[in-house]
C-alpha cells in the first residue's frame, strides 16, 4: 500500500530497476491542461495562472475558490 500526495513521486524499485507508480501531474501534461481549462484555469508559462507549478495538491485554496 502507498499513496501519493501533491508533488511527491513514488517509485519502486524491483531488483535494483526503478518503476514510477503514479502519475505526476503537472499543468503542462495534455490532459491535466484540458482539466484545468474545463475548471476555468488558465495555464501559462507552465503553471496555473502563471503562478501554481502542480495542479494536483491540498492547500492553495486561493485556486480553488473564487476568492482568488
Amino acid at each position: 500500500v502507498f499513496a501519493s500526495i501533491g508533488d511527491s513521486q513514488v517509485v519502486l524499485s524491483i531488483r535494483g530497476i526503478a518503476h514510477d507508480v503514479c502519475a505526476v501531474h503537472k499543468p503542462t501534461g495534455r490532459t491535466e491542461r484540458v482539466r484545468i481549462e474545463k475548471a476555468k484555469g488558465v495555464v501559462s508559462n507552465g503553471r496555473i495562472f502563471g503562478l501554481l507549478g502542480v495542479s494536483r495538491a491540498f492547500g492553495d485554496n486561493d485556486f480553488k475558490t473564487s476568492k482568488g
